[in-house]
């Protein structure tokens, strides 16, 4: 039963805090907004990345925050930042 928990334990924190530890930034919503940005399959133009790498140095998490709790009305954002990092960050 302790085994469980702690397994249990351990992929709940590398689910949460994984997304930051991997990308070096603060939280997850950060870690989603430059997941997003590096991603060469997104089809944004030079001007548009360029914009989108400035903002989300100042906003540190804010656009990707604001565009998750949209998808995911009902979860905490650092959940639901996790969770879109985990599906739509690594395409």
């Amino acid at each position: 039963m302790t085994k469980a928990l702690i397994l249990i334990g351990l992929a709940t924190g590398g689910f949460m805090f994984g997304p930051q530890f991997l990308s070096g930034t603060s939280n997850s919503c950060h870690a989603l907004e430059q997941a997003r940005l590096s991603d060469p399959d997104v089809e944004l133009e030079d001007w548009q990345r360029g914009l989108g790498q400035l903002f989300s140095g100042v906003a540190k998490g804010g656009i990707a925050r604001q565009a998750m709790s949209e998808q995911y009305p009902n979860m905490p954002p650092a959940v639901m930042c996790a969770v879109g990092y985990w599906t739509n960050g690594l395409n």
